[in-house]
């Protein structure tokens, strides 16, 4: 029943943002195949109305706001680790060639791997993968950025 936009603390405002997401269907659908939603019937108005009524869902919105700052604790050591490798003395070369032969092939396996591990289980996944990037692979980042500066000063690089 409807007070308009008013939300009377029963949900009743929750069930009319989900309304706002489904397609109009007022017309009976004779043939009883799913009926779908025809963009460039819809409007960019309506489309922007839409997502703003998505987002403003609570699930929605932790989930915006943890794809938003995961990556925080690592930032830094994601993007100046190779900066620092070539200031050390690695090669520009290697570097370039660090990325295509080792982090894209374990970016493709470890998902894999982890999914057979943790069975429908994916918060736990993402928050044990999450505390061992922020702990471990800082850990590690350092300890490669040494061993090329050592190698540096035993000029092996």
């Amino acid at each position: 029943g409807g007070n308009g936009n008013k939300n009377n603390g029963n949900g009743e405002n929750d069930l009319e943002k989900r309304q706002l997401l489904l397609p109009n269907n007022n017309k009976v659908d004779d043939d009883d195949d799913d009926q779908e939603l025809d963009a460039a019937r819809l409007g960019i108005a309506e489309t922007y109305h839409r997502l703003y009524a998505a987002l403003r869902l609570p699930a929605v919105q932790s989930l915006v706001l943890i794809l938003l700052t995961y990556r925080l604790p690592c930032a830094l050591s994601d993007n100046v680790k190779f900066l620092k490798a070539v200031e050390f003395g690695l090669s520009k070369q290697t570097t370039a060639l660090l990325s295509p032969t080792i982090v894209l092939p374990l970016g493709i396996i470890v998902p894999i791997v982890a999914t057979k591990v943790w069975h429908n289980h994916p918060l736990r996944q993402f928050m044990a993968a999450f505390r061992f990037r922020v702990t471990f692979v800082a850990l590690i980042d350092v300890l490669m950025l040494l061993t090329v500066r050592s190698y540096k000063n035993n000029d092996g690089i």
